[in-house]
């Protein structure tokens, strides 16, 4: 019997679709949101993108690049890494943000996003920065706003 060949390397995935398997897709995904996201930026004044884990973080400082706006990167609550829970490109002071995910699910993800940079603004001992809303780079099922917490409600927008 002949054995199977082994293949060079190692096969490795996201596990969440587009971002790593269509390269051109993610190109032209990322081009749209840019456009989308000056026109944004236009109207609510953000002055920072922020996101949550690996998943965020390709899109997210892409984004920030190509909108000339520094990136906010919340820790995921298992990320053993190196850093604090909250943390920027450069030295900025987030006045207005708006948070970038793929999709909503349950919430959650930008829930905490909102609550991480609210509970490091009170450790700094700053004023609260404002959440203009959520943009999502990956999902496009007309929700309209989402809750933050039982008083705050931001709009989304989708790709």
């Amino acid at each position: 019997m002949a054995r199977k060949q082994k293949q060079q390397g190692v096969l490795l995935g996201d596990g969440y679709g587009w971002t790593t398997r269509n390269p051109m897709m993610l190109t032209r995904r990322l081009q749209v949101a840019a456009k989308k996201l000056e026109i944004i930026k236009t109207d609510t004044g953000f002055d920072s993108i922020a996101v949550a884990g690996s998943s965020g973080a390709v899109p997210g400082a892409i984004l920030a690049i190509a909108l000339q706006v520094p990136l906010i990167f919340v820790r995921k609550r298992d990320d053993n890494g190196h850093g604090a829970t909250v943390e920027c490109m450069g030295r900025h002071y987030a006045k207005k943000y708006i948070i970038l995910d793929d999709f909503i699910c349950s919430g959650g993800t930008v829930r905490r996003i909102y609550t991480q940079i609210q509970k490091e603004a009170a450790r700094q001992n700053c004023i609260q920065p404002e959440c203009v809303g959520v943009y999502l780079y990956d999902q496009t099922d007309k929700l309209h706003t989402v809750g933050l917490t039982e008083r705050v409600t931001v709009p989304v927008w989708e790709l």
